[in-house]
């Protein structure tokens, strides 16, 4: 009963033909089968039959869904992975032993430039260029024959597109038989590498011919990269140069200058440039270096060392102190001839200075031998005052020739002191009253009781006495000679008059207002051989003169000194 209820439900499940046939044949067997069976289980055998068959047919109803749903999912992950493949940036390719493409996906038909349908069966070969063609087919033959993963760079050439660069990887399918291969475009990255290795290869060439020497150090100043140059420059080889710190190689008076500047330039991270040092070259001798260097940093700002040029400038520095020494012997040379030219005026000077009063000595003293007797006492005094200024004149005219004729270093020689400028004008000026006739009174007045100033008492001493001398010739016996000190943020000024008190000069207040040194002096009236002192003193001291003139003579003259002396 329930064996027919399980075969009639079975039976549903087929067409109708089918399903009666089916029935038919199976009644048939089922009869044959009870017929036997009958004789040999009892009813309780049967059932339990039936209900094992049932619960097996129960099993495979299960198995047979798990089936189905197995199935489902497999052709559904068969068709992601086609379209996978199909879509992947890489190109895919099957290929048989002779490098036919099989299948290929649609990037693989974009590298090369066709319809994928076009594309099966044709030669993958076809499309490598001449110069890796040869490396295809080694990658080929013996990726179809072994199982091991190979790999190679070839070029696609491609009609009426730049070359391609890609990377092909085979891996065997069957032996023998078929292989896939993936492609990879990296023309981008081979571009950039040949860009990189051309600028490599160009800049290796500049640092190789370049006559400089270009290095690099760590952080602790060793060598670790030295140009050809380093060799060229200072013979030695450059694999004994890396390694060793850039000390050695420096002259030892310049090291802990050296060493100064590298922490200066590794402690403020810029660059350091036209650094001059001394360095050593093999054959013991020292060459003239002047370098620039800039630290070398990581990503995070760490300093890692520094890289430099170094050029040889010893031909420079040679010439430098040629010239150097040829400055100063043309200076000397200069200075000698300068100093013959002063000789030679003072000897011109003092050939008439010395005639002069001696012409009046000689005359006073034959008029006395003379006519002593009948002159009054007044005029015998008169002809010895004469006498006595003449005697005087020549005494300082004499000093003034030996100390011209002292050796050069020390006419030339400036000393300046610190001093109060006012308080010795005050001394000069009463050493001058006693050297001039009584009736010409010489008066120093100052704006400032003191006068702090940089001067070389010396040379001043030479300028003030020969200006008050020089009025005191031209003025009148009887008249005022006056020295005036005045001095504000921009100058210090020695005005020396005959009469009166000069004022504060105003720009055009006095005629030929202006004159440098040698103007003014060579135009003082009654040029004594003291005044070339006076111009070479003058100018020791950075200062200038000019005169004051009253019908065209000169009453006054008014010596400027700059503010940078005046303290």
């Amino acid at each position: 009963m329930f064996l027919s209820t399980f075969l009639a439900a079975r039976m549903k499940k087929l067409p109708a033909s089918r399903k009666e046939a089916t029935h038919q044949k199976a009644e048939t067997i089922l009869k044959k089968k009870l017929t036997g069976i009958s004789s040999k289980y009892t009813e309780a055998d049967m059932l339990k039959l039936i209900q094992d068959l049932e619960t097996h047919q129960i099993e495979l109803q299960i198995q047979t869904e798990e089936l189905r749903l197995a199935k489902e999912q497999a052709e559904m992950a068969s068709g992601r992975y086609a379209e996978l493949y199909f879509f992947a940036p890489s190109g895919f390719f099957t290929l048989n032993e002779k490098g036919e493409i099989i299948e290929l996906n649609q990037y693989a038909a974009q590298l090369l430039n066709k319809d994928r349908r076009e594309l099966k069966n044709s030669r993958l070969g076809s499309f490598i260029s001449d110069d890796t063609r040869l490396v295809f087919n080694h990658f080929l033959d013996k990726t179809v024959h072994s199982k091991i993963r190979e790999t190679c760079e070839v070029i696609l050439s491609i009609e009426g597109s730049n070359p391609v660069y890609v990377t092909l990887t085979g891996m065997n399918v069957e032996t023998g038989k078929l292989c896939f291969v993936a492609m990879a475009d990296v023309t981008t990255r081979k571009l950039a590498e040949q860009a990189l290795q051309e600028s490599e290869d160009k800049y290796r060439l500049l640092v190789e011919n370049s006559y400089d020497i270009i290095y690099t150090a760590n952080s602790r100043g060793v060598l670790t990269f030295v140009s050809a140059s380093w060799t060229r420059l200072l013979g030695h080889p450059a694999e004994q140069v890396v390694g060793k710190s850039f000390s050695e190689f420096l002259h030892p008076d310049v090291i802990a200058e050296a060493f100064g500047w590298l922490e200066q330039g590794l402690a403020i991270g810029e660059r350091q440039d036209s650094i001059e040092y001394r360095v050593k070259h093999a054959d013991g001798s020292c060459r003239w270096h002047t370098s620039s260097f800039v630290a070398i940093k990581d990503l995070k700002g760490e300093v890692l060392g520094f890289e430099g040029i170094a050029r040889d400038i010893t031909k420079r520095k040679q010439a430098e102190e040629l010239i150097k020494l040829r400055n100063e012997e043309i200076a000397r040379l200069t200075a000698e001839t300068h100093l013959s030219k002063i000789k030679e005026r003072f000897i011109t000077i003092a050939s008439h200075e010395i005639r002069t009063p001696l012409a009046i000595i000689m005359a006073a003293t034959e008029t006395l031998m003379a006519y002593r007797d009948k002159m009054a006492d007044e005029q015998i005094t008169h002809r010895l005052n004469t006498i006595k200024e003449q005697v005087k004149r020549m005494s300082l005219l004499m000093g003034n020739v030996i100390d011209m004729m002292k050796n050069k270093e020390e006419i030339l020689s400036f000393d300046p002191e610190l001093s109060d400028l006012a308080a010795f004008i005050r001394a000069v000026v009463k050493e001058c009253n006693r050297s001039v006739t009584n009736q010409q009174e010489i008066t120093f007045e100052s704006e400032a009781v003191a006068v702090l100033f940089n001067f070389d008492k010396r040379l001043m001493r030479y300028i003030i006495k020969n200006l008050l001398l020089n009025i005191a010739k031209s003025a009148s016996p009887d008249s005022e000679i006056r020295i005036s000190l005045f001095n504000d943020q921009h100058q210090v000024q020695i005005k020396v008059s005959d009469g009166g008190t000069l004022s504060t000069p105003a720009g055009d207040d006095r005629e030929n207002n202006g004159y440098n040194i040698v103007s003014a002096i060579d135009n003082m009236e009654g040029t004594t051989l003291g005044l070339v002192i006076d111009k070479q003193a003058i100018e020791k001291h950075g200062g200038t003169v000019t005169a004051e003139r009253n019908n065209g003579r000169a009453t006054g003259y008014v010596l400027s000194l700059p503010v940078h002396n005046y303290l």
